[in-house]
């Protein structure tokens, strides 16, 4: 601390430690917990104490029944839970399938539809060039059968000389 005037961590850590108020002492009886002569007696005498008492207070028997009837109750819960979660596991790969099923049939009628869209361009394809060539065809026959180009078939129906008498 020569060459500094500011003190260490570990100087602040122990003037802080050293400031600190002291807590009472505990008496060793404090930690001790109290037990029956039974407890602290060797293991082969408590097995004997323990045949020669062989009825439980009825509270306590009141007590273990009750925990007993509780932990029933709550493995019967669990029991039938799993049960239902497997009911709805089937349940939920049921819908899933016929999900898939819905899906793979909506697909087939969109390639379907998606189909007749292309006939049906195909076929108005067809019908708008067969117009054209109808419309190019009739004018070619309307200007083919005018009554100027065909006048001599036109005279011989209308001579009165050429019919029989």
């Amino acid at each position: 601390m020569a060459r500094n005037s500011k003190p260490t961590m570990e100087e602040e850590i122990t003037d802080a430690v050293r400031s600190m108020p002291r807590l009472p002492r505990h008496e060793a009886k404090e930690f001790e917990v109290q037990r029956s002569p039974v407890e602290y007696a060797p293991a082969s005498m408590r097995e004997d104490e323990a045949v020669a008492s062989d009825q439980l207070p009825t509270e306590r028997v009141k007590v273990i029944e009750q925990g007993l009837t509780a932990m029933q109750q709550v493995y019967a819960d669990r029991d039938r839970l799993r049960r239902e979660v497997a009911s709805l596991k089937v349940q939920l790969a049921e819908a899933n399938a016929r999900i898939t099923g819905k899906e793979r049939e909506e697909h087939v009628i969109e390639e379907r539809v998606r189909e007749c869209l292309q006939q049906r361009d195909i076929a108005v394809a067809k019908e708008s060039e067969l117009r054209g060539v109808l419309s190019s065809l009739a004018a070619i026959l309307v200007g083919y059968w005018k009554k100027e180009n065909h006048q001599h078939a036109n005279i011989d129906e209308t001579n009165p000389n050429d019919q029989p008498a």
